[in-house]
């Protein structure tokens, strides 16, 4: 067991990047490197087996029937001195919905692609996410106050997203019984 931890590792929750690509309908002048720096927490989506019961003979087996996506995740951002991240998103969710007609934009036009890459100590990636077909779904609140001296402004973005899938750079199936 501890063999198995010194030749392969450990991952860190520290070690990651979040590349988004903003759609064609976005114009703006924040850059994705930019954003993908200032994103200071992530979480990596669940997926689940949908699954029936059915009996033939003797006790129940569970069989599934589909697989299922979160369909939100979650990041937050530090925040520049100027809001550019909060006006990216902004500018996204107005790209959207029009503020003043009210008017929802075509969907292959507002969805993008959102990458998890997860990195290992020597900063290449061990694990790429790929949430397809995403968008803002929501902006979260930013709390002020006076007793906020000296703390970093943060924006949570709410994404949502189709479904994703995975690319592992390193990863080996294991043939026969574990060792």
């Amino acid at each position: 067991m501890m063999q198995s931890i010194i030749e392969s590792g450990v991952a860190y929750g520290n070690r990651y990047e979040v590349l988004i690509l903003p759609p064609p309908i976005l114009r703006t002048g924040v850059s994705p490197q930019s954003l993908s720096i200032r994103c200071s927490n992530v979480t990596i989506p669940n997926k689940t087996l949908g699954t029936q019961s059915n009996r033939l003979y003797g006790p129940a087996r569970n069989f599934p029937f589909e697989i299922s996506y979160a369909g939100e995740t979650n990041l937050s951002f530090l925040l520049s001195a100027d809001l550019r991240e909060r006006q990216f998103f902004d500018s996204w969710i107005d790209s959207i919905s029009d503020p003043s007609s009210y008017k929802i934009e075509f969907y292959d036009n507002y969805v993008s692609e959102v990458q998890i890459i997860t990195l290992g100590k020597d900063d290449s990636p061990s694990h790429i996410l790929y949430l397809e077909e995403a968008y803002p779904k929501a902006i979260g609140e930013i709390q002020l106050g006076f007793d906020k001296d000296g703390d970093i402004m943060q924006q949570e973005v709410t994404f949502a997203y189709r479904k994703f899938r995975s690319s592992y750079s390193t990863y080996t199936p294991l043939v026969g019984p574990v060792p």
